[in-house]
C-alpha cells in the first residue's frame, strides 16, 4: 500500500509542482514607495492590489512604516476621492487598493 501511494506521488508530483509555483507567483506583496507631499515632512505611497491582500494590509504596512500613527491623504476605491487627484495622489488612479499616507 505504501508503494503505490509513493507512485501516485511521483505520478503528481508535476502537479503538485505546478500549482504550488502558479499560487506563489499569484500573491504579491505589499509595496511601500517614499513619496514627496507639500504637507507631510514624511510621506508614503502604500499599494495592496495583489491577489488576496485588502486595504486592512495597506493599514498594516502603514502603522509599520509610521509607527508614530499616520493620516490618510487619500485612498482607491472609494467615488468621494473622484478623479483629478494632483501629485502623488494621482498614482492612486493606476492602483486596485491603495493608500497614501502621511506620517505625524
Amino acid at each position: 500500500m505504501r508503494m503505490g501511494a509513493m507512485a501516485a506521488l511521483r505520478a503528481n508530483w508535476g502537479k503538485l509542482l505546478g500549482g504550488a509555483v502558479i499560487a506563489g507567483s499569484l500573491s504579491a506583496c505589499v509595496s511601500t514607495a517614499p513619496v514627496d507631499v507639500a504637507s507631510h515632512e514624511e510621506a508614503y505611497l502604500i499599494d495592496c492590489s495583489g491577489l488576496g491582500q485588502s486595504v486592512g494590509d495597506c493599514m498594516e504596512q502603514a502603522r509599520e512604516v509610521c509607527p508614530d500613527g499616520y493620516q490618510v491623504i487619500s485612498t482607491t476605491g472609494a467615488d468621494k476621492w473622484g478623479s483629478g487627484r494632483e501629485g502623488a495622489a494621482s498614482l492612486l488612479e493606476e492602483m486596485d487598493r491603495g493608500v497614501l499616507i502621511g506620517c505625524q
